[in-house]
């Protein structure tokens, strides 16, 4: 028996001999837990594990692309229409600012002036509105359709899970258990652009 030089009173020697039996007790038990494992593994007790990001999914797939462009498209055209009564509303501003350095402002002018601007808030903020709409259906729908993928794509390779690392959840994940490429590739295969 060790003492390590210590000089240790009767009852304090006593404890650390039952704390060497009981570590004697616990290292055997493990050693014959260790012993009962099988030593090959079997493809029924492997578990497969995947990480996949959604979001890239949504938006590098193919199908994503298309939307991510019908949309920049549905802005573009919102803003083309926006941008004509944002012209007409400045010619008839600058009319109205003209009859008012005269001395002489016409009021109905100044009222039309009023009204357009008005309409232009309203249509400013019914466009943003519908344009933001149609994002989140669109990547809603993209989303779901990225689900179904992923699960068809885990039953097909045995995966046991696949856990989302665009949620904000993960610290680390090693890149080699990322299944996004894999998965877009996917994704595109069962939904191709149109």
């Amino acid at each position: 028996m060790f003492n390590y030089g210590l000089n240790l009173n009767p009852s304090m020697k006593h404890l650390m001999q039952i704390l060497r039996k009981n570590l004697m007790v616990a290292a055997c038990l493990l050693a014959f837990a260790v012993g009962m494992l099988p030593l090959s593994a079997s493809a029924e007790n492997v578990h497969k594990y995947g990480f996949v990001n959604i979001s890239q999914v949504i938006t590098q797939s193919d199908e994503g692309k298309a939307e991510a462009e019908q949309l920049k498209s549905l802005g573009a055209t919102k803003e083309k229409e926006l941008n004509a009564k944002k012209d007409e509303l400045k010619k008839l501003s600058d009319q109205y600012e003209k009859t008012v350095q005269t001395g002489k402002p016409d009021e109905q002018l100044g009222e039309k002036a009023k009204r357009l601007k008005r309409e232009l808030d309203r249509d400013i903020k019914e466009a943003q509105s519908d344009v933001d709409t149609s994002r989140k259906d669109r990547i809603q729908a993209l989303g779901n359709k990225a689900v179904e993928v992923i699960r068809k794509f885990a039953e097909e390779n045995h995966y046991t899970a696949i856990f989302r690392v665009d949620s904000g959840d993960m610290v680390y994940v090693d890149p080699g258990v990322d299944v996004t490429d894999k998965v877009i590739a996917a994704y595109n295969k069962a939904h191709p652009a149109k």
